[in-house]
């Protein structure tokens, strides 16, 4: 007798999948998550940058290549920990781009 696999799907509300088409939208998804104060906050990243490939279509950011289409999957799984050169290629595919601010400083 086999035993049957449990999937834990996370879904993603098709509202928020349409905004996340829009550069801006997208822009201050993923800046939302890098600003989280938490252990979970590379995950929030991953996750979010996931959310914003699905919403404009990874097959069309791979451009066709089923090598490019597999590494962006694997890039931004959960447990991943993909390197700079990957997750900057990967943000230029989305129109997207890393940033570094001073932070605030306390009075």
């Amino acid at each position: 007798m086999t035993k049957k696999i449990k999937i834990k799907a996370v879904s993603v509300d098709a509202t928020l999948i349409g905004k996340l088409k829009d550069p801006e939208v997208a822009a201050a998804y993923v800046r939302n998550c890098l600003e989280e104060k938490s252990k979970h906050r590379g995950a929030l990243l991953l996750q979010a940058l996931m959310d914003v490939a699905k919403a404009r279509g990874i097959k069309n950011l791979a451009k066709g290549s089923e090598t490019k289409r597999r590494m962006i999957y694997k890039a931004l799984s959960e447990k991943a920990n993909p390197s700079l050169h990957t997750l900057e290629s990967i943000l230029e595919s989305l129109g997207l781009t890393l940033d570094v601010r001073p932070l605030r400083k306390a009075i």
